[in-house]
């Protein structure tokens, strides 16, 4: 971009510093076979250089640096490199020199910092140059402002300003979603699409979860694996995160039922050519669960178990109400389940207060082999005579037993 002002003894030009771009080459090559056999190849060299055929590769398929021809495309996330140049074209110096360089968007206009404290001279042929970064933090239109003041031999101050706009496009497309387990867990889907022209890396996607919160990646296990993904334009890359109450959270169920603000996802990207972005969210909103007056989590469990063999189960029962319960926990055996309970149904747990919980052991044999649900819980609220079913609260993987087979 550029502009010139005749009246004025400056001239203001702005170039966008970027990283060349990967072409290839699209030369049309001859082959032998195409030469006529009654010709002689050598009376073809007024027209063609049969030497530079011979030394020439059949296929020439290696890329090639094309240099900017346009300011191109600024992605938000992305670090707006500029040279701002003042060139003196006049025969006359000018004196008291400064430059100052803004940024205009959607929601203000915002001062970049300028490595020029003082004003300078410049005489006539001469320049003053500035490199300005600046990380793209809005979409839409940016209007980069460049104002100089100076004074002429004739000491008439004169002031400068021009205008350069630019659009910064979107990047990615981000889609979230947050499953809410049984038990405390949090599960979050994210889906990131890139939506440029051109292939880019994810360098690192992480999330800042609440600070009451653990976050757990559990779609890159391998933490000695280093994460870079390489995304092709329009394709999809998936991520689901495990998000956990801490202990003291566990422990108050009515704080935890209000709780929406889940935390940020942080994205770090680059191009091909080691251009570096990165995009954070605001806060991801969940939806809160409704966990009725009674919530029955598994506490520890073994995930994988024998077929016919008693496998310890630890629940923790949580009046989530707003009133004290007077509770009985009954076990029912449905052997289409594959799982029977053992030990005594019916027990008195006495009575609960609000937001508290107690802790229940048991044991049960599995009856079938594979993917088995645990089922088969009844709690009754004595004092409204209401039983609160609790089936398909958590898996196990039953093996068959080596006698069995």
């Amino acid at each position: 971009m550029a502009a010139v002002e005749k009246e004025h003894l400056l001239a203001i030009k702005v170039m966008r510093l970027t990283k060349p771009s990967l072409g290839r080459s699209n030369a049309v090559h001859l082959d032998g076979r195409d030469l006529d056999s009654d010709e002689d190849p050598f009376a073809l060299t007024n027209w063609i250089d049969v030497q530079s055929i011979q030394q020439t590769p059949y296929e020439c398929s290696s890329p090639a640096l094309l240099l900017p021809q346009s300011f191109g495309n600024i992605f938000l996330g992305e670090t707006f490199s500029s040279y701002i140049s003042i060139h003196n074209s006049s025969q006359s110096a000018c004196r008291n020199v400064s430059l100052k360089i803004e940024l205009q968007t959607g929601s203000g206009r915002l001062a970049l910092p300028s490595t020029r404290t003082s004003p300078s001279e410049v005489p006539p042929g001469h320049s003053l140059s500035e490199i300005i970064q600046h990380e793209v933090k809005e979409m839409g239109t940016h209007i980069l402002v460049c104002t100089v003041n100076y004074m002429t031999p004739a000491s008439t101050k004169l002031e400068l300003k021009k205008f350069f706009k630019f659009q910064v496009l979107k990047p990615l497309e981000l889609k979230t979603k947050f499953i809410n387990s049984e038990s405390a867990d949090i599960f979050l889907e994210a889906q990131i699409q890139n939506i440029t022209p051109a292939g880019i890396y994810l360098e690192r996607v992480s999330i800042e979860p609440d600070p009451r919160f653990i976050a757990e990646d559990v779609s890159h296990s391998d933490a000695s694996d280093p994460f870079e993904r390489y995304v092709n334009p329009l394709d999809m890359y998936q991520l689901l995160y495990k998000i956990t109450p801490k202990a003291d959270l566990l422990d108050n169920i009515k704080i935890l039922k209000s709780i929406t603000a889940m935390g940020k996802l942080d994205i770090h990207w680059r191009s091909s050519m080691g251009e570096k972005g990165r995009l954070q969210t605001s806060s991801l909103q969940r939806t809160v669960p409704g966990y009725g007056d009674i919530r029955l989590t598994v506490k520890s469990m073994s995930s994988r178990v024998e077929l016919e063999q008693p496998v310890d189960v630890t629940l923790q029962l949580v009046n989530a109400s707003e009133r004290k319960m007077d509770l009985r926990i009954e076990l029912q055996n449905n052997p289409s389940c594959g799982i029977l309970w053992t030990g005594i149904s019916g027990r008195q747990l006495g009575t609960l207060e609000p937001n508290n919980s107690i802790t229940l052991s048991y044991v049960f044999i599995p009856i079938k082999p594979g993917l088995q649900a645990v089922s088969g819980i009844r709690v009754l609220d004595t004092f409204l005579k209401r039983t609160h079913e609790h089936d398909n609260i958590a898996h196990i993987f039953v093996n068959s037993s080596s006698k069995n087979t």
